[in-house]
Parts: C-alpha cells; sequence; structure tokens
C-alpha cells in the first residue's frame, strides 16, 4: 500500500504524502470500526468482555497490533488485535458467535455503503467545483469504501482464525467444529 504509493512516479512529494496520510487514516478508520463492532454484537449477544477490556472504542490505539499494523501499511497485508470474546456468557452461544463473528465485515460493508454515498455526493461539487480540496476528499472516501469491501470479504473467508471460519464452525457437528478451529494454531 504504502510502497506502491511511494514508488509511484507520477506523484509529487506532495501529493505521495497526502495519500499515505489517507491511506492510514481509512485502515485505522477501518480496523477499528471491524474491532469495535465485534465487541458491540458481543454486548448485544450477552459478553460483557470486550466492554470490560475497553474495546468497545474506536479508538485506534485500542484495536493497533503492532506488527500487523506495519505489515498493513508496508505490504497491504496485515490484522488489528482481535476482540476477545467469551461464548460461554452468550444467551444463545451458537448465535451469539455466529452475529459477532458477522458483526465485524457487516460493518465494513456498511461503511463501504456510506463511503461510496460520500463519494458520490463529493463527485457532484467536483463537476460544479473543479477543486482540488474535493479531490482529496473523494480520494479519501475511494480509499476508505475499498479498504472496508477489502476487509469484509477477506474475513469472511472460512479459515480460522477469520471470522467466517467461526460461523461456518458453529455449522459443524461438535467434533468436526473443533477439528475444524484447530487449524487456527497453523495460522498467522
Amino acid at each position: 500500500m504504502v510502497l506502491d504509493i511511494l514508488l509511484n512516479s507520477e506523484l509529487s512529494v506532495t501529493e505521495k504524502i497526502l495519500q499515505i496520510i489517507f491511506c492510514v487514516l481509512a485502515v485505522v478508520l477501518a480496523l477499528s470500526i471491524h474491532e469495535s463492532s465485534h465487541g458491540l454484537a458481543a454486548l448485544a449477544m450477552g459478553d460483557d468482555t470486550a466492554k470490560n477490556q475497553g474495546r468497545i472504542t474506536l479508538n485506534p490505539f485500542k484495536h493497533m497490533d503492532l506488527t500487523g499494523a506495519i505489515m498493513l501499511f508496508v505490504i497491504g497485508f496485515g490484522w488489528a488485535s482481535p476482540v476477545q470474546i467469551n461464548p460461554n456468557n452468550f444467551k444463545h452461544r451458537k448465535a451469539g458467535t455466529i452475529v459477532t463473528s458477522l458483526a465485524g465485515p457487516v460493518s465494513n460493508l456498511l461503511f463501504a455503503l456510506i463511503g461510496t454515498f460520500l463519494y458520490l455526493l463529493t463527485f457532484g461539487f467536483y463537476i460544479q467545483g473543479q477543486s482540488g480540496v474535493v479531490l482529496n476528499i473523494m480520494y479519501f472516501f475511494s480509499i476508505f469504501t475499498s479498504i472496508n469491501i477489502g476487509l469484509a470479504v477477506f474475513n469472511l473467508i472460512p479459515f480460522p482464525p477469520l471470522d467466517g471460519s467461526k460461523v461456518v464452525a458453529e455449522c459443524l457437528p461438535f467434533n468436526a467444529k473443533y477439528k475444524y478451529l484447530s487449524l487456527e494454531r497453523y495460522s498467522f
């Protein structure tokens, strides 16, 4: 992500700095939305673990994993610190796990729609005004939308520890569920 911007010879130094700032802001916001949504969903389903750990917040420092953040900005692939849940606290364990797991990707898709709407709204001003500021705002919404879509789609992949795997696991018979989830130890 950052390397792509830095290696783009068509951009001025100022444009590169601005694009890097926009990318960082979009990624940090998308990851914070994703992780805090898991915590909110868990709380709604009866588990207050995330609330007690202060993870129901958009404060990026509560969600960032240093290694994951560095990897994300350098090569475009990384991760946040996952919100911890205790399925034993859910009123309905299976439903609680599924709702909590889907909350992150669904929130990213919702914010991608919001980003798209704001991009299109801003585009209307650009046609009328031809402003560089408006172009920069459009660029931010474009990046924000793309990152949210990518984050949602990636997290729906049914491979542990991704969110999609937890949904699939809840649909499996007991023994198969734990064998499937044991794959997590071989993942990142």
